[in-house]
């Protein structure tokens, strides 16, 4: 959709208005409130016609976005895939025996990453204690094992937090650029008699990266030792 610029609107707008008036002095100087009010009409002409092709646009799936773009792929049955925690168990804390680190304390590792408890944990006889941690934010949050945590919830009595286990890492949200991807993956999809179809299911599975489809259409093996009339599938990436 093409739509007339700012400067386009105001010409036609002022143009016509010489053209009504023909034969009388008028100044549309914008220091003058004739010229000002064309420029008022003009700036909300083009206001008007940037929201309607802004709507025309979301429309478009190919170049929606953001809650439009959700809306054009769901009437493909494809939903953005939401983000997830990650988390590190077993996390080992030690300080003063019967000292109670209460759900929700928030801890901090060196990549400034903030992670808090899932429940009240105790430390035991031997002043230690194992507690499961979660992301505070929804993503993707990597930290090896063996690394230590700062504390940033006030507790008396603990000493040092470390990772025993590297953690699991989640995932962030679906970004509008993968989700058109696999909006436009799902065209061939129901075509599973052509290697684009197969091709297309393949990518649209969870956690797929990459998927190869090779197709030999001849009656002989081919050079990359499909046999006859076969397909063959390479994929990287998916649940296993």
């Amino acid at each position: 959709m093409v739509i007339d610029s700012l400067t386009d609107v105001h010409q036609r707008l002022t143009e016509g208005i010489l053209s009504a008036f023909m034969g009388m002095i008028l100044i549309l100087m914008p220091i003058v409130p004739d010229g000002q009010m064309i420029g008022l009409f003009s700036q909300e002409i083009d206001n008007i016609n940037q929201a309607i092709a802004m709507v025309a646009q979301m429309l478009d799936p190919y170049k929606a976005m953001g809650a439009w773009l959700e809306q054009r792929a769901m009437y493909a049955g494809i939903v953005r895939r939401g983000a997830d925690y990650s988390y590190l168990d077993d996390v080992i804390v030690t300080g003063k025996q019967g000292v109670i680190v209460r759900k929700d304390s928030l801890f901090t590792d060196d990549n400034k990453t903030k992670w808090v408890t899932l429940k009240d944990v105790t430390l035991g006889v031997n002043g230690s204690a194992r507690v499961n941690l979660r992301s505070q934010e929804l993503g993707a949050f990597a930290l090896s094992a063996h690394q230590s945590l700062t504390m940033d919830t006030v507790t008396l009595g603990v000493e040092t937090i470390t990772t025993t286990k590297a953690a699991k890492e989640g995932v962030f949200e679906e970004t509008d650029g993968n989700l058109l991807l696999r909006f436009m993956r799902s065209h061939s999809i129901n075509n599973h008699d052509d290697y684009q179809g197969l091709e297309g299911a393949l990518l649209n599975l969870p956690d797929v990266k990459q998927a190869k489809v090779y197709e030999n259409y001849t009656h002989q093996t081919d050079a990359k030792g499909i046999p006859p009339s076969l397909f063959k599938c390479g994929c990287d990436g998916g649940e296993r």
